[in-house]
């Protein structure tokens, strides 16, 4: 049976650190049903992804490469329902989004898409 916590969420802040935060260049924190997920964005000096409690709710701490900042500040700013997906068992983690029609496009209210 997997074992798995995947949650729907609509909020999110992110943050452009200094160089002297244990080597996080951005971070981005969203906002769950259950608690939040530290989402850290780093070149080095990798942790393993993490679930802690704070304040009996689930901390999830989460880290990735400095170069997939963009990527998902772009996914969280353009798509949606969206999901964070964490696996208790292996510390994997990923966002993704819910299932949307082939050819939807994304559109922009400037343009007239007819």
């Amino acid at each position: 049976m997997a074992n798995f916590i995947i949650e729907e969420f609509d909020e999110y802040k992110a943050t452009i650190h200094d160089s002297n935060y244990d080597g996080v260049e951005y971070s981005i924190q969203l906002h769950l049903p259950d608690g939040e997920a530290q989402l850290r964005f780093q070149s080095k000096d990798f942790k393993a992804n993490s679930i802690t409690k704070k304040n009996d709710k689930n901390l999830y701490n989460v880290y990735y490469r400095t170069d997939k900042y963009y990527n998902v500040i772009d996914l969280l700013r353009n798509e949606g329902p969206l999901y964070f997906f964490y696996n208790l068992d292996t510390g994997h983690s990923y966002l993704t989004t819910g299932d949307e029609p082939v050819g939807e496009g994304e559109g922009h209210p400037d343009i007239d898409n007819s």
